[in-house]
């Protein structure tokens, strides 16, 4: 109970004292321990290769494949992966994977279901927005796979994702959208579908989203506009190459239940960046 208290108030703080400054790494430090108290929950939830999630096996994986294309033979960075299901895909593709979390936890779990399937992958705990064990321009390809919304220093990452890949290295980055908020969606009797922002949509603020099923507590995540992540990847030296809002495909709507067919064809869930190192 004590522990769940103080980590109202942080928030409350959060929300007052905003994102700037020195304030930042306090507050990837305060992530952290969130990711560290349910990184069993979070794996529970992901199960095998993320098919637990039907947003990620039925939308957004695929666009992440298609933008990331060929990996055998390239050095690879997942940054903030989690308990791995990507890394684990991306080393049976003939990628050399090197991961990096925060999340100590996170990295525990991870590194046990790749032993399990004896699969040779390099992880690290590191914060995204200071990647201290990675040399400038090591990396061929990078994927952050809805991360960028929990990470307080969005620009100190980017950044840095810049700095360790190669020239003409890409990143592919996919995030929550920031126009649409799951957590407020309302149908009205005509279908209609309805958003609402608790906080104006062009500020920036944290937000504590509502419990999901199996977890003890909601997640805290940092809104931006869009516009914002665009003018980030910019000035950090990336060309947007490719932009997409994952949707379910026509095939995979033959396949899916159709509850999964309504929500998918309605709600944009995710956007999706390929960038490239200018």
């Amino acid at each position: 109970m004590l522990r769940k208290n103080i980590t109202t108030l942080l928030i409350v703080l959060l929300i007052f004292h905003g994102l700037k400054g020195a304030d930042k790494q306090v507050d990837q430090n305060f992530i952290k321990e969130i990711w560290n108290d349910r990184a069993q929950e979070w794996s529970n939830y992901i199960g095998g290769y993320g098919k637990n999630d039907p947003n990620r096996a039925f939308q957004s994986d695929p666009v992440l494949w298609h933008m990331l294309k060929n990996v055998e033979n390239i050095t690879v960075l997942d940054v903030g992966c989690g308990e791995g299901y990507l890394s684990r895909i991306l080393s049976s593709k003939g990628a050399k994977v090197i991961t990096i979390d925060s999340s100590n936890k996170l990295i525990d779990i991870a590194k046990q279901k790749a032993k399990i399937e004896s699969l040779d992958i390099d992880y690290r705990i590191e914060d995204c927005a200071h990647i201290k064990s990675i040399a400038s321009e090591s990396i061929d390809k990078i994927i952050c796979n809805y991360v960028l919304m929990d990470l307080p220093d969005l620009e100190g990452a980017i950044h840095e994702f810049n700095r360790v890949l190669k020239p003409s290295g890409e990143a592919v980055v996919i995030f929550s959208h920031p126009c649409f908020p799951m957590e407020t969606i309302q149908k009205n009797p005509d279908l209609a579908i309805v958003y609402g922002w608790k906080q104006p949509y062009f500020k920036e603020h944290v937000m504590k989203l509502p419990q999901w099923d199996g977890f003890s507590d909601g997640f805290t995540i940092f809104h931006r506009p869009l516009s914002t992540y665009w003018k980030i990847f910019k000035k950090a030296g990336f060309e947007i190459i490719e932009f997409d809002e994952p949707y379910v495909s026509e095939e995979i709507r033959k396949q899916i239940d159709p509850k999964f067919v309504e929500k998918f064809t309605s709600m944009p869930h995710s956007v999706a960046f390929l960038l490239c190192k200018i």
